[in-house]
């Protein structure tokens, strides 16, 4: 068992929790994921602490909107906070146990070379379902990734990371179009669609979670995701101003057009295409 010193104290007769040990960190370090016990039924949860002095006013507001929406919806497909309170500074998040982790941690555990055409379709399946739930009551995920997609013991796939989640519902009518930008980290950048990196007039919609599917769905088969050894920079002004080439490439994932040793034969080409052009970006 492995506890802090710094965790407050779990009181069985408020929690009904037993508290087995940590797991790992989230949120930038800042949020501490523990394994937990629910003592009446035995079943398995997940507790996440987040000391809330340590959090600046973007983090904060983050937390406010994440833990806000994931008791707010009823869908099987997206995460639900079992319960929420604070003691003393810190903030208590109770999320069921998910078993196989995120499908990132999974695809890094046991399919290093990317997993298979069938495994993604399922994760993604279910993945579409839940944002097809939000895009329905009007909501933009904005932060689709396979760290976000969690799966069950048994075989539940879920969405999680809903802290930048965002309402196209203003004033009782509902928006076509976005403009809000968050404070994204930049790791989110690969991610990204074009339209909302862009932040021009035209604004974004619910077509932004389905590009980040896609980079989601490359991620997965081919073991990395696309973009990440480029320099955050160089990435930005590269899908600014030439998308047309990362979203054939996603088309050819996702659309099946090639098999998945294709994937792999064409993905060194891709990367030769991008290192010959960026360099000319910054003559």
């Amino acid at each position: 068992m492995e506890t802090s010193a710094a965790v407050p104290t779990l009181l069985d007769s408020r929690t009904e929790l037993i508290h087995l040990y940590l797991t790992g960190k989230d949120f930038n370090n800042l949020t501490t994921i523990y394994l937990a016990q629910h003592t009446p039924t035995g079943t398995s949860v997940t507790v996440r602490l987040t000391d809330l002095d340590d959090c600046s006013d973007e983090h904060i507001k983050y937390l406010q909107n994440e833990v806000v929406m994931s008791s707010f919806f009823r869908n099987p497909n997206i995460l639900l906070s079992w319960k929420m309170f604070t003691v003393g500074t810190w903030l208590w998040v109770i999320n069921p146990f998910m078993a196989y982790g995120s499908a990132s941690s999974l695809m890094k555990s046991y399919y290093p070379e990317g997993m298979s055409e069938a495994l993604i379709g399922n994760i993604l399946y279910e993945t579409l379902k839940g944002l097809h739930y939000l895009h329905q009551n009007g909501y933009i995920h904005r932060s689709v990734n396979g760290s976000h997609i969690l799966i069950s013991d048994e075989g539940l796939v879920s969405l999680s990371g809903l802290g930048h989640l965002y309402s196209m519902v203003r004033s009782g009518e509902r928006a076509k179009v976005a403009y809000d930008f968050p404070n994204f980290s930049t790791a989110m950048l690969p991610w990204l669609s074009p339209e909302l990196l862009r932040q021009d007039l035209y604004g974004y919609n619910v077509k932004s979670d389905i590009y980040s599917v896609g980079i989601t769905a490359c991620e997965l088969a081919t073991g990395r995701v696309p973009f990440m050894d480029m320099h955050r920079t160089q990435v930005t002004v590269y899908r600014l101003l030439e998308p047309h080439i990362v979203i054939l490439f996603i088309r050819l994932v996702t659309d099946k057009i090639i098999s998945e040793t294709n994937v792999c034969y064409i993905l060194p080409y891709i990367y030769l295409m991008l290192i010959l052009f960026i360099p000319i970006l910054f003559i």
